[in-house]
């Protein structure tokens, strides 16, 4: 769409204005002429009057005949300037004088005789002005009919306005067709000249605005001044750098953009981010000062020993410089947190070559994580000029870099921690803290093979806890669980640091005492047993309560030289002990291990005659949803028939995994479960 110029606009202006007013004027004028015309008119009209009766006056007042009547009437019928004289006799001058030639009486003159009055009457440009004839005291001489103030006749004077009329309005308008085109004329001369001052003044504008590419130019323009012709061009001007100061505090420069963009781009977190984080944050800081200057970004977390502060200067701060802001660090995070820790910090340097030696005039501006469920606790900041702090623009781009500092390391924060959780827990009982049955058999395998290469003993305890199942279920798990805590405390207090104690399963623990003898750990059992009866533990219900648990020990190489039949003595030790009457040791005497080791022998011609004479047997054990008591599956066990007895698996499955035999009774169930 074409967009008018201003010169146009106002010629166009111009245009519909004349069509308004000149068709205006022309009304207005004839109209104002009409009615001077009228009146100069109507003011001779009354003049030729006076003027005819006063020569007629004159002439009755000598004595007239009537043959100087009808020449004084005939020289009125030769109009004057337009304008036509009519004498008119009355009934009282006719009786006296008779009629003589004249037009006839209309209502007009009629109403002037009978009203004794001058009439005005106008149509279509016509007036016609009718003035009585009074009869005087010197009329009365002559006309001895009549008495003062009778009408004796009637002067008429008639014009005719029309032609004047036309001829002014036609040479009006010959006047208005010409003075049509002057507006057009001076508004082009006056337009041309506006242009030319608007055009310059857009010039100016224009060069002013793309003179704009950085946010440091907004600056520049806000101190540029300029006179301009028009005062609203002024006004226009002013109101720019008005809209230049609001942009300045809120706009991002390209550059901060980019660098936001390329910011998130960097923070991808892997393996060897989590690793190598600390230098990621060095170049970043880096970064960061090509865009706006930063001294310092640090982070603080809270660890297992207070808080770990980590502190990257963009140069090499002095040592006073470091001390006054560890203070200022440690007092801050106190004031956020509500608390009181221990404070580490580590100092990192991004540039060798550049020394920081005053931190007057700057601030620190800081985001806070806080997440209980995980324990994640700190901040993160950045030490900046005071003027960056009170700029709404680069403030808006320190947010930013914060919020995607905060999201970074604390997330390698968490990650890393939950890394060394998963790896401490890898080996660890999470209740108890104390090692896992996976890494016992570990350490206990490793323990028999050092102890073998080294020819020294070592001895193992298989501890259960007496009666734990009726506490659990007397005061539930919430305090069944602190019971098992308190009881892996005690266990702790009454070993050797070097001791390899675990927990094996529900309430059975485990202890591998190295280079110790059957004799020594019976006297640590002894310790633990006396402990656990001389610790008391209150009940939810207020009852006090003291543990109790069984104890069967085992030595290598005295009893067995690996692990699975030194673990197997133990625990039927431990069994024996539970069974003469619990809170008891058992040592393996002679007929122990021959007992032990006649069992074994018989399991394994039980094992091989069942497998052999396809005597393994599936059972299957219904799994049943309680709400509906459908039964929704079964779980297949293992059983052996021999001599017409069913044999349970806990007293054959530990020497089948021993010499391999699982495998072939795993064959067997399979088959007849899927026949």
């Amino acid at each position: 769409m074409r967009r008018l110029t201003i010169q146009g606009l106002l010629s166009l202006y111009v245009f519909l204005v004349s069509l308004i007013v000149f068709p205006f004027l022309y009304v207005q004028i004839s109209n104002a002429f009409n009615k001077i015309l009228e009146k100069e008119t109507l003011e001779n009209a009354k003049t030729i009057a006076d003027q005819t009766f006063s020569s007629m006056f004159q002439i009755m007042k000598k004595g007239w005949s009537r043959k100087d009547v009808i020449e004084f009437l005939n020289s009125l019928k030769n109009p004057q300037d337009n304008y036509e004289i009519n004498i008119y006799r009355t009934a009282i001058v006719e009786r006296l004088f008779g009629k003589i030639e004249q037009p006839p009486l209309d209502e007009s003159i009629i109403r002037a005789i009978k009203e004794e009055k001058e009439l005005i009457l106008k149509e279509n440009y016509k007036i016609r002005f009718i003035k009585p004839i009074k009869a005087e005291s010197i009329c009365l001489k002559c006309h001895t009919n009549a008495k003062i103030g009778d009408v004796l006749g009637v002067i008429e004077v008639n014009s005719d306005l029309s032609q004047k009329i036309a001829l002014a309005r036609n040479e009006f308008s010959k006047a208005l067709l010409l003075a049509f085109p002057l507006p057009f004329v001076f508004i082009i001369i006056v337009g041309l000249f506006v242009s030319k001052k608007i055009k310059k003044s857009i010039n100016i504008l224009h060069n002013l605005t793309e003179s704009i590419s950085k946010i440091e130019d907004l600056e520049k323009l806000k101190k540029y001044n300029v006179e301009f012709p028009f005062e609203e061009f002024n006004e226009i001007y002013t109101n720019l750098k008005k809209l230049t100061d609001k942009v300045s505090k809120i706009a991002i420069d390209k550059d901060v953009l980019e660098f936001e963009i390329k910011l998130l781009e960097k923070f991808i977190l892997t393996s060897e981010t989590i690793k190598n984080w600390e230098n990621d944050i060095i170049l970043l800081l880096q970064e960061i000062n090509k865009i706006i200057p930063v001294v310092a970004i640090f982070s603080v977390f809270k660890e297992d020993k207070g808080y770990k502060a980590e502190i990257f200067w963009i140069g090499i701060p002095s040592n006073d410089i470091k001390v006054s802001f560890e203070r200022s660090l440690e007092d801050y995070v106190e004031n956020i947190f509500k608390e009181k820790e221990e404070f580490t910090f580590k100092h990192n340097i991004a540039r060798d070559d550049v020394c920081i030696l005053n931190i007057d005039n700057t601030q620190y501006k800081t985001k806070t994580i806080n997440i209980e469920n995980l324990k994640i606790k700190g901040i993160v900041g950045l030490f900046v000029a005071s003027e960056i702090i009170d700029s709404k623009s680069k403030l808006l781009v320190v947010e930013s870099i914060l919020s995607t500092l905060l999201n970074f390391v604390s997330s390698v924060k968490a990650i890393y921690k939950y890394m060394r959780e998963l790896e401490y827990y890898a080996t660890r009982d999470p209740l108890t803290d104390l090692y896992n049955q996976r890494i016992f058999k570990e350490l206990f395998n490793y323990e028999v093979h050092r102890a073998k290469r080294h020819k020294y003993k070592f001895s193992l305890l298989v501890i259960d806890l007496d009666n734990f199942k009726v506490i659990n279920d007397t005061y539930g798990h919430e305090f069944g669980d602190r019971f098992l805590v308190e009881f892996a405390n005690i266990l702790r207090k009454s070993v050797r640091p070097g001791d390899i104690l675990a927990r094996y399963g529900g309430d059975e623990f485990v202890i591998v005492l190295p280079e110790t003898d059957e004799n020594v750990a019976y006297e640590v059992a002894k310790r633990i047993l006396n402990n656990v009866k001389n610790h008391a533990i209150k009940t939810p219900d207020g009852k006090i309560i003291n543990p109790q648990v069984s104890i069967g020990i085992s030595t290598y190489p005295i009893h067995a030289d690996n692990t699975k039949d030194l673990f197997s003595i133990a625990d039927t030790m431990m069994y024996k002990a539970k069974s003469a009457g619990k809170g008891q040791i058992r040592l393996p005497t002679n007929e122990d291990i021959q007992e032990f080791l006649r069992k074994e022998k018989h399991i394994n011609i039980v094992l091989n005659e069942s497998i052999n004479e396809d005597k393994i047997i599936p059972y299957f054990q219904p799994i049943v949803d309680l709400k509906t008591d459908k039964v929704e599956g079964y779980e297949v066990l293992s059983r052996i028939e021999y001599n017409g007895e069913i044999i349970p698996a806990n007293q054959f499955i530990e020497t089948a995994e021993k010499t391999g035999a699982i495998l072939k009774i795993d064959l067997i169930i399979l088959q007849k479960v899927f026949n």
